[in-house]
């Protein structure tokens, strides 16, 4: 892959994931720099004090909408993946083909991965979370994956995919694109290695020979 479209690569990756739309209000907006403060510092080392600098306000003004920097680090992880399956789900109904579909897919997981891979300590302790924010998180990934199930038989019944189980293929596919985050985090890997690799690895396992 050339550097333009390694960087075309990964452009597109951003938008795929964040989705490019402003926030709507304070909170949002409260979030959205959260995100930023987060990945740039990890969680232990992010402080209100930036989040406010950054987004315009004093730092009282986020114990308005959360309680505490805890709190702020779970809606800003709800808020992210809720905006990952949104943003997926848009652009996979925007293109009829599956085999690009499939593209799509791979290209915003590995985004994810690559995105949160400084807060991977964090994910590690799922458990910590509270357990109605952890409901919803879990229902989001399984939305997403319902997503990769619908791409997998649309692209069997159109002939482009072999015959399979896809809801373990899914589920398959899943494990495989979120583990890059490993990668990301102890290797370094660059995002349009993993990318070609991904997507090699997953559409010869699906493609119809």
């Amino acid at each position: 892959m050339s550097m333009p479209e390694q960087k075309q690569c990964e452009t597109r990756a951003k938008a795929l994931f964040w989705g490019g739309e402003p926030p709507h209000d304070k909170r949002e907006q409260i979030i959205c720099e959260a995100i930023n403060v987060f990945m740039d510092n990890g969680y232990y080392k992010a402080k209100m004090e930036l989040i406010a600098q950054k987004a315009g306000i004093g730092k009282s003004t986020i114990y308005e909408y959360f309680t505490s920097k805890q709190q702020l680090f779970y809606e800003t992880i709800f808020y992210v993946q809720e905006r990952f399956y949104l943003n997926l789900q848009g652009q996979i109904q925007q293109e009829p083909d599956s085999e690009r579909q499939l593209k799509i897919i791979i290209t915003a997981y590995l985004a994810f991965c690559k995105i949160l891979s400084r807060l991977t300590e964090v994910f590690a302790n799922m458990d910590d979370f509270p357990s109605e924010r952890k409901e919803d998180i879990l229902q989001l990934w399984q939305k997403s994956n319902d997503l990769i199930e619908g791409v997998l038989a649309g692209g069997m019944e159109k002939g482009v995919f072999r015959s399979m189980d896809v809801h373990m293929t899914a589920q398959i596919i899943t494990g495989v694109l979120l583990s890059a985050h490993v990668h990301f985090y102890k290797e370094k890997e660059s995002f349009s290695k993993m990318l070609d690799e991904m997507e090699l690895f997953i559409q010869k396992g699906i493609m119809k020979e």
